[in-house]
């Protein structure tokens, strides 16, 4: 049996990155071998300590600007994956990874993964309580937002430092869809 190898791959924003990080210095400590992916805006602009992590980095479609460049967070997610998967098969094929680990709201790595033989699992960076709302909408148990909400009126949602506004709908839309994959997820002793 070949000694793991892990590669984390976390949605490309701080509050991602950081639990991913954190998770694959333990890994490190154990004596398993680790390596963090990044965008290329990320590796070029963040410092970071990574200890005994590796950090690699994929193209988003947006190497020079990142999300803020993107023209609405719709399209930036639809470029992360288009540019991101092939990126990624990229370097997953350079490399002696045996595992990925990929962040929750990033279900095509599991695809790309998956599609050159490594076992691939979602880490889920939000709280227990957030990932049980995720859970139940995306089972088709509870409606979000809620049916007349905002007086039946999608009201923007803007956060500081952000591109363009989004619908409620369409935030709870991307976080959601991080459970599609759980039922297919594989499990492993190694």
């Amino acid at each position: 049996m070949s000694k793991a190898n892990v590669l984390l791959v976390p949605y490309p924003c701080q509050s991602h990155i950081n639990p991913m990080l954190q998770f694959a210095k333990r890994l490190a400590s154990k004596g398993v071998p680790a390596a963090l992916i990044v965008t290329r805006f990320i590796a070029r602009t963040v410092r970071f300590y990574a200890g005994p992590v590796r950090v690699e980095s994929i193209s988003d479609g947006h190497d020079k600007g990142g999300l803020p460049s993107a023209a609405s967070v719709d399209e930036y997610v639809e470029r992360l994956e288009s540019n991101g998967s092939a990126s990624l098969a990229a370097l997953i094929e350079e490399g002696h990874f045996t595992h990925v680990v990929y962040d929750s709201f990033m279900h095509w790595v599991a695809r790309t993964a998956r599609g050159l033989g490594l076992s691939a699992v979602p880490f889920f960076t939000q709280s227990c309580a957030g990932g049980a709302v995720y859970y139940y909408v995306n089972s088709g148990l509870l409606d979000a937002p809620p049916p007349g909400d905002a007086g039946g009126r999608e009201r923007a949602v803007r956060t500081r430092r952000s591109p363009p506004p989004r619908s409620p709908s369409s935030l709870i839309g991307t976080r959601v869809t991080g459970f599609s994959s759980t039922r297919s997820m594989s499990w492993s002793s190694r």
